[in-house]
Order: C-alpha cells, then structure tokens, then sequence
C-alpha cells in the first residue's frame, strides 16, 4: 500500500533547516488584507493525491551565492498563474520588501531566518475560527539536494506536500511519493503540527484521544519514519459486541427502494428473544432507522417516523442518549437482515476510499468505493458481515465486492 502523500493540518510549523534568510523573526501586526477569498479555496480543492505528481517542475533562481533561500523556494511556487491570489499576492510583495496593505481584513508574516522558515497567515469569517496560511521550509538530504515542506492552509485545514530541489538542474519537482514511510492514515483525518526546533513531525489525528500525539521522525537522509506502525495498525480482536452508529435499511437500494419486492421485517425483543412487532415494507421505508450495536449474529436498533423532525436532529439526539427526547423505540433484528451504506469519499479533499482485506490501514487495498459504484446502474447498500473496534466487513449487495472498512465511514443521516 502506498503511504501517505497529503496530510491534512491547521496552522502548523515545519522543521527548518539552519541557513538563515533575515534577521526578521516577529510577527507583524496584523494589516488590512481583504476578505474575498474564493481564489484561496480553489487552490485549496486544487491540491490533491491525484494531481500534485502531474504539478510542474519550477525554476529556482537563487538570490545568493551560497543557493536558494526559503524566499527563493516560495518565489517560484507563489508565482504560478494557478495559484495566483490576492493572498499569494500579498506574500509575493512582503518577500520583496513591500507592505501591503489590501483595503479589508487582516495578514500576518513570519520569515525566522536561523531556520529557514517561512509562515503567513489571515483570519477570515467562516462561522468558525478559519485561517488561510502558506508555510514553506526544507531539509537537506544526503544527496545533495534539498527536500521542500509546503502547507496551504484553508479553514483550519491544510496540505503538506513535498517538492525535490536539485542543485544541478535548479528544479524543484513534486515527489510522487511522500517521503514518509511506514504510516498509513487517512490524510483526511490528521492535523500536523512541524516545530520550528528540531526536525520531527508530530501528528494528532483528529479521530483520536486529544492528548496523542504521534511522530514522524526524520532520518536524517530522505525521509520521514513513524515508529509506531506495530501498535497503531495491529488487527484489532474478534469482540462478541461492537457499538456502531449508522443508518440502516431493511433493502438494498436505499434510494429506490421496491416496496413490491419487500417483506415485513420482524424486530425482536432481544437477540435469539420474541417477535414484538413487524415492520411493513411501507414503514420501513418511511422510518428512520439506526444501528447502534451488533452482537455476534445480531444487531440492536432504534427506530422512529420522523415526522416534521429532521434526520440529523434526531440522530444527534440519539447519539446523546436522549432517545426519550425524541420518541426512538428499540428492537434487535438478525445481522443479515440489514444493510448498511459507507461514503464514497473522506474529507474537504475528496479522498478515495477502499476496502481493505484486513482490518488494519497497513493492508492491502482492495476495491475504490467510488469505482464500485460506478460499476453498477443502482445505487446499492451492503451487507453488514462483521464488526470489530473500529471497523466493518461489509458487501456491496448483489457483487462480489467484499472488505474492511473503517467503520466511522458508514453513514449516519
């Protein structure tokens, strides 16, 4: 399996090599900047898995004798047309000793020459605390050449992307392959955090507890290792009871479901427990229904007609708890009786997901969700067959398309 090429972060600082720029270190105080920021975000959607390999290489021209500077580096990346903004605008004039100073908004800049780094940031109102931020830095490899950090930052969320300077020819070209071995998660769920001493990344991914955080160590040579790989992607045990949270369906097309085709499905007071009530095809489709547990061969429910509720009010509420609050009854019903559905995609980013044929990120990828829905004229659920911490082995309905997949990507609205 490949590993990881874009992480995503918010604001956060690389690992700077020793050769110094200026003698600015200091924040600026904020300035006017502006606050239309279309242009930003479609960079943002721009930088992607899939296309940053095919990215050009740049010319460096180098300000000094000694080589290109990290200015030098943000230079040939901020003046591509693609990436033209009022943003990469403003950066490109602070580099050349101006000050800009755009009509709304606000900017900020950070060149700390002793470690060749640069940061610039702007708040922007989102509904949320967001930030726009480019941050470049690099590292010597033992080859000679100079390994480029990049982040774009865009709503508290950011890319980390690699470039390759070589001396000699005066490029800097995107590395196809992240230098980072042994880690496997999904970029859509990290925040990176690069400190400006030293020369290790440190990760939080966001699924997890706060308080971890995880290190990819540089090795002095050319790449990037996590040590943990043995921990983080064991195989979590066979567990006789697995609490989930997704919606489920009684029928395999959840979009188009043939009410002539179904039958009432009977729901039970406990697993191997009595018949309590039946569902008609009619009420399966009108109500809303979750999986909250599945044990062993069977899987608990709550259901309730919506009404004039909205769907995502109700789930919030269950999620909580609060199944009093909104009238959700509870049953148990066999495994096999239901299907389940997963997102075709993760993140802001649009990031393919897979079946895996194990329950670990270190296995070997199996099948594209996206593909596997394109291959069929309906949209079709899948088959819940097992559930472990964390993850789902699941099959597409009607297909041979069997696998593992995280099970925080099974849908819950």
């Amino acid at each position: 399996m490949k590993p990881l090429f874009l992480l995503l972060l918010g604001l956060t600082l690389l690992v700077p090599t020793t050769h110094a720029q200026d003698d600015d270190t200091q924040y600026d105080e904020y300035t006017d900047y502006g606050d239309e920021y279309a242009d930003e975000m479609e960079i943002m959607r721009s930088l992607s898995i899939e296309g940053w390999a095919h990215e050009p290489a740049l010319p460096v021209h180098a300000s000094t004798s000694q080589g290109p500077t990290i200015a030098d580096f943000a230079r040939a990346f901020l003046k591509q047309k693609r990436y033209s903004s009022s943003f990469s605008r403003a950066i490109l004039a602070r580099l050349d000793g101006l000050h800009p100073k755009p009509d709304n908004g606000m900017f900020r800049y950070l060149i700390d020459v002793p470690h060749d780094y640069l940061s610039v940031d702007t708040p922007f109102s989102c509904g949320a605390d967001c930030t726009i931020s480019l941050e470049m830095c690099y590292w010597h490899t033992a080859n000679g050449h100079r390994l480029v950090g990049l982040t774009w930052g865009d709503r508290g969320i950011g890319c980390l992307l690699f470039y390759d300077y070589n001396p000699q020819t005066r490029l800097m070209t995107p590395l196809p392959e992240p230098p980072i071995k042994d880690f496997y998660d999904n970029p859509a769920m990290l925040n990176a955090h690069l400190p400006r001493q030293g020369k290790d990344i440190h990760i939080k991914p966001i699924w997890d507890n706060p308080s971890d955080t995880l290190t990819l160590r540089w090795n002095g040579r050319d790449a990037f290792i996590f040590d943990g790989t043995a921990e983080r992607y064991r195989k979590p045990a066979k567990s006789n009871e697995v609490a989930l949270f997704a919606r489920a369906y009684f029928y395999q097309t959840p979009n188009m479901p043939d009410l002539s085709a179904m039958k009432d499905a009977p729901l039970y007071d406990a697993p191997n427990g009595i018949i309590t009530r039946r569902l008609t095809p009619a009420e399966q489709q009108d109500y809303l229904i979750m999986l909250t547990c599945v044990r062993g061969d069977w899987a608990e429910i709550a259901y309730i007609q919506p009404g004039d509720q909205h769907p995502v009010d109700l789930t919030r509420s269950l999620r909580q708890g609060r199944d009093y609050a909104t009238g959700f009854r509870r049953a148990w019903v066999p495994r096999t009786a239901l299907f389940v559905d997963i997102a075709d995609k993760d993140g802001p980013f649009d990031l393919m997901l897979h079946l895996y044929a194990e329950p670990t990120l270190a296995s070997r990828r199996l099948y594209a969700v996206e593909d596997m829905r394109n291959s069929v004229e309906v949209a079709l659920a899948f088959h819940l067959l097992e559930a472990r911490d964390g993850w789902v082995k699941v099959q597409m309905a009607t297909t041979n398309y069997i696998g593992w997949i995280e099970s925080r990507y099974l849908l819950d609205d």
